[in-house]
């Protein structure tokens, strides 16, 4: 078995070779490029203490933010590797961290200690795999499989439930027995992660497509972020991979409480507000009239329009929604071809902003064309009606 690593990647293993230490690319890169993806980040582990990662790499510039817990990040043509200590750790007592890690210079030591057999997994170019664990097959025949006794692993780290949960709605792989009754007997554990972390896993689910994982495992998603929608697990793969669309679709029927769910679930402010006009807006009548979809983006916007319609996967009226986009058509006061200075000649103040509403009407209707001379016959005519 023969995986490609970025040169920059053996650049790193092979200086630690050449210094007397092992070194290997381990898991999710591994197990990436064993599905055949291309990695997002390379971590490497090595029998060097983080001292001597950074004496090694002493002509490069390093970050010793993990020193603690034997990360060195070492920056190479300005990308960032992490460099790890092979290491085990001391007993849990949170549900979060261990109390203390010790370094070692057993690379099975350290294999033994991670979440999921899939992730167990190292490589070197010379020495191949190095998988204790059969991770390499469990990658074959799509399983999720905790290393070792599973209530053991959830109790280190009760972050891992929502990783293995994601893994399995990412991958589209399925949790083996033992490792699925312990994710639902050990689910109290959740309650002691951080919020941010729990956030950042259930995103990557949601904006994955095997909706298997929210039905076998809906007591984990009720316990944690509450109860989902009576229509999501229909609709959640019609919808694009878009984050406030499938929280709408998610929290649909939770229209008073939303904003605070959200902001509860540490969501930046940006999606809270994106997601909050969707659902609060979602029942608003549709029609497939130009016209009409016009006189939707001059009241809600262009971005809630086009999310409403995508929640209720209306194909037709998006097509007319991104034609209107393309042919920028008028929607709003400001494309209108005058604006307030061209009619300030004879109307006052109070009357210039009803006018412009008027004319707009007029233009989205197609009942006055929107060129100056024409919005101004029209606008002295509304004027005149005024008074």
């Amino acid at each position: 078995m023969i995986i490609e690593m970025p040169h920059d990647v053996e650049l790193i293993i092979s200086r630690l070779n050449q210094n007397g230490f092992n070194a290997y690319a381990v898991g999710g890169c591994v197990r990436d490029s064993l599905m055949n993806k291309v990695p997002q980040d390379w971590d490497i582990c090595t029998s060097a203490s983080p001292k001597e990662i950074i004496s090694i790499f002493s002509d490069y510039k390093t970050l010793t933010i993990g020193e603690k817990h034997g990360t060195i990040t070492v920056i190479v043509n300005h990308v960032p590797y992490e460099v790890t200590t092979f290491r085990i750790d001391g007993e849990y007592h949170d549900n979060r961290r261990p109390d203390n890690v010790e370094f070692v210079s057993d690379l099975h030591e350290d294999l033994k200690r991670r979440d999921f057999t899939v992730n167990a997994i190292a490589y070197h170019p010379e020495e191949g795999l190095i998988d204790p664990f059969n991770g390499y097959n469990d990658i074959k025949n799509k399983i999720i499989r905790c290393v070792g006794e599973p209530d053991k692993r959830f109790g280190e780290d009760a972050l891992r439930i929502m990783r293995a949960l994601r893994f399995s709605a990412v991958l589209g792989f399925e949790i083996e027995d033992k490792t699925s009754k312990s994710i639902s007997k050990n689910k109290e554990f959740l309650k002691n992660i951080a919020v941010e972390r729990i956030r950042s896993e259930f995103e990557k689910i949601l904006l994955s497509d095997n909706i298997s994982t929210y039905l076998e495992y809906s007591d984990i998603f009720e316990c944690t972020f509450g109860k989902p929608s009576h229509s999501f697990t229909g609709i959640v793969t019609t919808l694009e991979k878009n984050l406030s669309h499938r929280l709408a679709a998610y929290y649909s029927d939770c229209t008073d409480t939303l904003s605070s769910i959200l902001h509860n679930l540490k969501f930046d402010k940006k999606t809270v507000l994106r997601t909050c006009r969707i659902v609060l807006n979602r029942d608003i009548e549709i029609r497939p009239d130009t016209s009409h979809l016009r006189h939707l983006i001059s009241i809600y916007g262009y971005e809630t329009v086009y999310d409403i319609l995508s929640l209720r996967n209306l194909k037709e009226e998006i097509g007319q929604l991104q034609n209107i986009k393309e042919k920028n058509l008028c929607c709003s006061i400001s494309q209108l071809d005058i604006n307030g200075n061209d009619l300030s000649d004879f109307a006052s103040g109070k009357q210039i902003g009803y006018i412009l509403k008027k004319l707009l009407e007029l233009v989205i209707t197609e009942e006055t064309e929107n060129k100056k001379d024409a919005l101004i016959k029209r606008a002295k005519y509304i004027k005149e009606c005024l008074e």
